[in-house]
């Protein structure tokens, strides 16, 4: 093969090569997980174990919504309660609750449900 042509024909591999560039840019909704902020993208930065646009950062904590609500009052042994808190925003997880039984320091631990319910008030439910 002549020169020329080798020439010719890696200019056209190359050519080639930059036309296939892939797009990698992310949708602003799009979800990417993280340790670290330099894991995330440099229009991003981690805040909960994700990339979150900059322009997007949450740093106000959910309020309340009413008060907390412990169903039945009291029991015994084999009891089940219902605990139920609302709050102004979906919760990164669902909250996690200890009883202190007020027996020597032990404690209980409450499983949480898998996501919220939302109210006519907008609070979500846990």
């Amino acid at each position: 093969m002549s020169y020329l042509l080798r020439r010719a024909a890696t200019l056209a591999c190359a050519w080639a090569a930059l036309a296939c560039i892939p797009d990698v840019s992310l949708e602003p909704e799009a979800v990417v997980g993280c340790e670290a902020p330099s894991d995330c993208p440099a229009d991003r930065i981690c805040q909960n174990r994700r990339c979150v646009l900059r322009d997007r950062v949450d740093t106000t904590a959910p309020a309340a919504c009413g008060a907390p609500t412990v169903t039945p009052a009291r029991g015994h042994t084999g009891t089940v309660f219902t605990f139920t808190a609302g709050f102004s925003e979906a919760l990164e997880a669902p909250p996690g609750l200890v009883i202190d039984t007020g027996l020597d320091g032990r404690t209980v631990a409450a499983n949480a449900p898998e996501g919220p319910d939302v109210d006519a008030q907008g609070c979500h439910l846990y």
